[in-house]
């Protein structure tokens, strides 16, 4: 695929916010081999995303006047805490795993992004309801806030529900554009 987004346009501040720093690859072997030539020095869930991210841009330049491109990429998570499975911060001490500076960083960073992707799948669901407040921050604070600021743009991986997928779920092919969140 020949990325123009990655040569000439505005360029672009992309902030992802992710579930935890570490999971298990789930990707096709198709997908990995796909991700891995673009983007060989990261891990699959990242390559998947910036190759999301970069068709998503391709696409929207095609016919317009204005071209932009991906100038930094941002991976934020929502938990500190390493888990070999997302789905296991659900049975960790959830106010351990956000980290005493990690709301800070969230704020900072998104306050930055031209484009916000929500992207921490359905696994920590019960660690968020357990913790009311992060949860309300995330979901009100951060999305709501950032939405009608119209600073930027909200993107989803996927479309049904306006859910934040995340970027290895099955289904979600990596050349397909990002879509607006409602």
């Amino acid at each position: 695929m020949n990325n123009k987004s990655q040569t000439n346009g505005k360029k672009l501040t992309v902030v992802a916010i992710g579930a935890n720093p570490y999971g298990e690859d789930n990707s096709s072997p198709e997908e990995m081999h796909a991700a891995n030539e673009e983007h060989p020095y990261f891990e699959t869930t990242r390559r998947n995303l910036i190759n999301r991210v970069t068709f998503t841009m391709d696409e929207q330049n095609k016919n317009a006047d204005n071209k932009i491109q991906l100038g930094e990429f941002i991976q934020l998570d929502l938990f500190c805490d390493r888990t070999k499975n997302s789905g296991d911060i659900n049975t960790a001490d959830p106010t351990a795993t956000i980290g005493k500076c990690n709301p800070s960083i969230i704020n900072y960073w998104v306050s930055k992004a031209d484009w916000l992707i929500p992207c921490w799948g359905q696994d920590p669901d019960k660690a968020l309801a357990k913790l009311e407040n992060y949860n309300d921050f995330i979901k009100n604070d951060i999305l709501k806030e950032y939405k009608a600021s119209k600073k930027g743009s909200i993107y989803l991986l996927a479309s049904d529900k306006n859910y934040p997928a995340h970027p290895n779920q099955r289904g979600l092919h990596v050349y397909i554009p990002l879509v607006p969140y409602k």
